[in-house]
């Protein structure tokens, strides 16, 4: 008869308390435990088409006492966006504009995902103050 490898599990329930125990013994400093914490953190919006993360939970504001807000392009095209002080998935393209701003005073470029460059709403500034208008439809929840 051969001797079993101590290192090896022998069963589901050997395995469940092997990982209980080592869940106990390394806590916040196993690495696993980690990558777990900053995926948690990391919830937000994706984008849509690429799923690249955009912005996180907290980082959602009101702007004129919404968050969400629905607006039309001199075309008439219909735009429903969410606001977000941030977004860090995004990069900023174009030259600041004030023409048809959807906000008082506020000047707009465009926000494109910075990962496949779909473009994902407007980057908002007036002075120093600046927020994303992401499109609702463009972006994912999760």
């Amino acid at each position: 008869m051969l001797e079993s490898d101590p290192g090896l599990v022998s069963s589901p329930t050997e395995l469940f308390l092997l990982r209980e125990s080592d869940s106990e013994r390394f806590g916040q400093d196993d690495p696993e435990s980690r990558d777990g914490l900053e995926e948690e953190v990391r919830r937000g919006v994706r984008c849509r088409l690429c799923r690249t993360f955009l912005a996180g939970r907290g980082d959602s504001f009101e702007m004129d006492g919404a968050c969400r807000h629905t607006f039309f392009n001199p075309s008439g095209i219909v735009y429903e966006i969410d606001c977000y002080s941030r977004a860090e998935g995004c990069v900023v393209r174009g030259t600041p504009s004030a023409e048809f701003s959807w906000f008082s005073g506020y000047r707009w470029q465009y926000g494109l995902c910075g990962h496949c460059m779909t473009h994902l709403g407007w980057f908002f500034t007036k002075g120093d103050h600046s927020f994303y208008g992401l499109i609702t439809s463009r972006i994912i929840n999760d």
